[in-house]
């Protein structure tokens, strides 16, 4: 999607975004999350879960799918190219030559120290060719997340390059956006009139307001996805 008819390199940085947008396109209950569903609900994200259309059927492990195939096809470059690429003289070669262009003093730093750059050239491969493991173990996610995210900070520090515009973004898809707003209402405290809310400490409603019933709306669950 972004190599140029004059040039042999593929700015590989960007593609991932054409991938995750062609899958969004696709994906169940997508205008939920969007501008267009916001706008419906008066710009209202907290809604009642059973509100909620659920995308995680098949469109989240896609797209975590496909960002594991884009590492592993890094990967695979690599070590078809040469399967030296790993010997630590590789990777101090890409600094140095980044130096050279941008004079990063963090960028010699590493060059100097050989040890550390074949270990971090061995690191590099690892979380490319296994990345798409957890899509089979979630257990690994978070181990991956930050090794990748480690990965990508660790490039930018030392080459300028800067892969958070376009990788950074799909990480997104590992937050789970229902504890993200419990975190947001914990950091906001308790509502400003001091009155708890129903059935926070046990009572009931009817000990709140008065003797009378109170009849409650109720709210059915979607008919379907």
């Amino acid at each position: 999607f972004s190599k140029s008819a004059y040039c042999d390199y593929v700015w590989h940085s960007d593609n991932i975004v054409v991938m995750v947008l062609c899958i969004l396109t696709f994906a169940p209950g997508i205008a939920f999350y969007g501008l267009d569903g916001l706008r419906q609900r008066r710009w209202r994200w907290n809604v009642s879960p059973t509100a909620r259309p659920s995308m995680v059927d098949w469109a989240s492990p896609l797209i975590v799918m496909t960002l594991g195939l884009a590492y592993f096809g890094s990967g695979y470059c690599k070590v078809t190219n040469s399967p030296l690429w790993a010997d630590g003289y590789t990777l101090q070669a890409y600094v140095l030559q980044k130096y050279l262009l941008f004079e990063h003093p963090a960028g010699m730093w590493l060059a100097q120290r050989y040890g550390l750059c074949l270990l971090l050239s061995i690191v590099t491969l690892v979380i490319e060719l296994t990345f798409v493991l957890i899509v089979f173990f979630p257990r690994l996610t978070w181990i991956y997340v930050l090794g990748g995210l480690g990965l990508h900070a660790g490039i930018y520090a030392t080459m300028k390059i800067n892969f958070f515009k376009f990788f950074g973004l799909t990480y997104l898809i590992f937050l789970r956006w229902t504890d993200v707003q419990q975190w947001l209402r914990a950091l906001k405290g308790p509502p400003r009139s001091g009155r708890l809310p129903p059935h926070a400490n046990g009572e009931t409603e009817r000990q709140h307001t008065s003797d009378r019933p109170v009849a409650y709306p109720v709210m059915n669950a979607p008919a379907g996805r």
